[in-house]
């Protein structure tokens, strides 16, 4: 059973990314913005009530229960999936029993699988809203459109002139570098064994040539993309600035102010993947292209090998992706929410020294940069044994690859030279895997980023142009009656409940 989950922005996110999971579950897409207006969100986090009614809002029947220890024997009995309370600061959501784990779906990592002790422990007061979707409010629900990682290549159609001549540049020192393996070839099958020396003279020549304009075109490529690069990061930079201009103040009360900066790093994160999709990735695909098919030109046999030496250096790398991409989630929300707590921080100087809160201030400073430390070294720890263990994998079948073609050299099948150039040639192919691989990593981290800047773009700005606001002309003499009038804000408690009013007409009338 595949388990829906939506990944919190920041940590107040959680109990809208619970709500927002569940409806994905029952076939419903609602965006956070939209889920934190209706639960009341604010810099806190989400309270219980909040959750309740703004499911309630969004078509779900909801009931908010205190659960007993042994729910955990029953849960087939109840309406899964629910919200629960996780360890007293966080909600998750409830999918079930899957084999002998328990399946959560939590906002800041992902999907987890607990035992039935890990569950108990982390679920300790047994708070549990129960969410079923009603049969005509919920299938009324509008699906939100959520913004995708496409929308920011639309701005790179403007600088389609310069992306056209990086491209053609990369493509000229791609067919460079193909050079290379053809010189070593020449070089050991002509040069070194029938000792020519004035071919040696026109191979060193040609080489340096080679060297000279390579390095020219890259000066020129690397001015061009720079160029590029700048220029689109500082066109989201703007659409970015404009939007925070034109958000409500509801907006900032909601949020905490570093968090926002802490955009301005998506934007980099989302303009390197952006440089790299349209300008490094088509050429390197172009090359290894080329270099397979003059690989298959040189020998089919070793050809197979080489792909399949590539097939296991490439499975060896996905298979630590998942808990790298799992890590680094969590790290990159952790340092948004403590920088945000920095800003906070000096914002509120004034109040922290004049309430003498600056010891709790430093015991939640050293927990969450404690946290913060822990989780970077594990991340570390993760990305060292990945290169080793390929690293490893690389060079046993770097030297697989040249015992077969050995063998072949000996039985005549290749030359040396052919050989050297063949390992060549794989280079490129290799490069070019290896670009995939770390480019699908690099994706799925920028589509955290992507979602939290669209979250910020795609707000509804406080003065839309077409926005008429109603206005009702009342008689000076007309009495204004007010009955059974109920009021709240968003996720908190009745201000006003059956609350009843006449004012006389004309009259002024103080509350």
């Amino acid at each position: 059973m595949k388990y829906e989950h939506v990944l919190q922005h920041s940590e107040e996110d959680c109990g809208a990314a619970c709500l927002a999971a569940i409806a994905k579950h029952h076939g419903r897409t609602f965006t956070l913005n939209r889920i934190r207006e209706a639960v009341g969100t604010g810099q806190l986090g989400t309270t219980l009530l909040g959750l309740r009614r703004g499911a309630e809002a969004l078509g779900f029947n909801a009931r908010a229960v205190k659960a007993s220890p042994q729910i955990l024997d029953k849960l087939k009995q109840a309406p899964l999936p629910a919200v629960i309370h996780w360890k007293g600061y966080h909600w998750v959501v409830l999918y079930g029993q899957h084999r002998k784990k328990y399946a959560i779906a939590d906002p800041a990592v992902g999907i987890r699988y607990l035992s039935k002790n890990e569950l108990a422990a982390g679920w300790t007061n047994g708070i549990m809203l129960l969410l079923e979707p009603d049969s005509v409010r919920f299938s009324a629900q509008v699906d939100d459109k959520v913004g995708g990682f496409g929308r920011f290549f639309k701005p790179v159609w403007a600088y389609r002139g310069i992306l056209a001549e990086a491209f053609i540049i990369n493509l000229v020192l791609g067919l460079l570098s193909l050079t290379s393996p053809f010189l070593i070839q020449i070089l050991t099958d002509d040069v070194l064994v029938r000792g020519d020396t004035q071919l040696l003279t026109g191979v060193v020549t040609a080489v340096m040539v080679m060297n000279v304009v390579s390095s020219s075109l890259r000066l020129v490529q690397s001015n061009l993309i720079a160029h590029f690069s700048q220029r689109l990061q500082l066109g989201l930079v703007l659409e970015f600035g404009r939007a925070i201009l034109r958000l409500p103040l509801s907006y900032y009360e909601a949020r905490r102010s570093g968090e926002i900066v802490s955009r301005l790093r998506d934007i980099q994160e989302i303009n390197q993947l952006v440089s790299q999709v349209v300008v490094s990735l088509p050429s390197q695909l172009f090359i290894a292209i080329v270099s397979f098919s003059l690989m298959l030109f040189y020998s089919i046999k070793l050809t197979s090998v080489a792909v399949c030496i590539a097939v296991v250096m490439t499975i060896s790398t996905i298979i630590f992706l998942p808990t790298l991409q799992q890590k680094t989630r969590s790290l990159l929300v952790l340092e948004a929410e403590n920088q945000g707590i920095l800003v906070e921080t000096f914002k509120g100087a004034l109040t922290l020294k004049t309430t003498t809160s600056a010891p709790q201030f430093w015991e939640e400073f050293q927990s969450r940069f404690g946290r913060l430390a822990n989780i970077t070294f594990r991340t570390i720890q993760i990305v060292i044994i990945n290169s080793t263990f390929s690293g490893l994998v690389s060079s046993i079948g770097s030297v697989i690859l040249l015992w077969f073609g050995s063998s072949l050299v000996i039985s005549k099948e290749l030359t040396i030279g052919q050989l050297l150039a063949f390992n060549g040639m794989n280079g490129n192919f290799l490069a070019f895997i290896g670009a995939v691989v770390g480019f699908v990593d690099e994706l799925t981290r920028v589509q955290t980023a992507t979602q939290r800047l669209t979250e910020v773009i795609d707000s509804t700005p406080e003065n839309p142009v077409d926005d008429k606001r109603p206005f009702a002309k009342i008689p000076g003499d007309a009495d204004i009656i007010s009955t059974n009038l109920n009021f709240h804000h968003a996720g908190r408690t009745d201000l006003l409940e059956d609350f009843s009013l006449t004012i006389p007409g004309g009259k002024v009338i103080a509350l």
